[in-house]
């Protein structure tokens, strides 16, 4: 594969996609962070409900906050991703594999516009990664 040839209507399309997808993560990140960091009688109501006299199922809650700390977990690392993508732009090497430096494809990029890897690269990664978590 060779580099990509993005024009500059391209990259100013996948840039504007990456902020406006930065922009939502940021919102949503701090919304989780939040919820997931709330003390366990700061559950969130409606304007005149009242809160319960004593919470149904505890072991619900912690669940619920696992799930939660989980998305935030994942929503960070796309965060952090996105924010990395604007770096490339800026870099001039965005759609670039960090792995072997070939192009990214188009699809993959509209599909993952923060992608660090080609598609063979990436394949490559998580087999890699599978292979080590089965060892363990």
């Amino acid at each position: 594969m060779s580099k990509p040839r993005l024009t500059v209507d391209e990259l100013n399309a996948f840039k504007k996609q990456l902020q406006v997808l930065r922009d939502r993560l940021i919102a949503k990140v701090s919304n989780l962070e939040a919820e997931a960091l709330r003390a366990p009688d700061q559950t969130a109501f409606e304007p005149g409900e009242e809160p319960p006299a004593h919470e149904a199922d505890p072991a619900n809650r912690v669940a619920e906050d696992a799930v939660a700390i989980t998305i935030l977990d994942s929503e960070e690392q796309v965060l952090a991703d996105t924010v990395a993508a604007l770096e490339r732009i800026e870099r001039g090497v965005f759609g670039n594999c960090e792995q072997c430096n070939h192009a990214i494809g188009r699809q993959r990029l509209e599909a993952v516009p923060y992608a660090r890897f080609c598609i063979t690269c990436a394949k490559q990664a998580e087999a890699s990664s599978k292979a080590t978590n089965s060892s363990k």
